[in-house]
């Protein structure tokens, strides 16, 4: 275990970062954001709290909170990343890239956000 933040664990295993709910008997909520670097040949398998798998390309970096809204899960990304985004009809996945918002309640899909190029497929 790398650390827990809250109600969430945080343990590193290979090349993927898993964030695992822990629930106390308190119940309190601390919101907190954490923001994830790779080096120019590095990549990062991250498992978020609500199931999306997210694959971080080189030279990227992905920010988001450690304990996601009843409404949607929104992670802030610069550079690449790949998503799956597995089904939950009550909660969408919302991807910030700059002023643009990509909104999906399942799908797999990639996000290239570099400074001279932004597509998503």
């Amino acid at each position: 275990m790398l650390t827990q933040q809250g109600d969430t664990r945080v343990k590193k295993q290979d090349a993927s970062l898993p964030y695992n709910l822990v629930l106390f008997a308190n119940g309190d909520e601390v919101l907190s954001f954490n923001t994830l670097f790779t080096t120019r040949r590095g990549q990062y398998q991250i498992v978020l709290l609500h199931g999306c798998d997210v694959w971080l390309n080189a030279a990227s970096s992905i920010r988001f909170s450690t304990v996601f809204s009843s409404l949607f899960c929104e992670v802030e990304l610069t550079g690449e990343a790949y998503f799956e985004v597995f089904k939950n009809k009550k909660k969408a996945f919302q991807v910030a890239v700059g002023d643009v918002k990509i909104a999906v309640l399942r799908t797999y899909f990639n996000v290239k956000a570099y400074e001279d190029d932004t597509k998503t497929t």
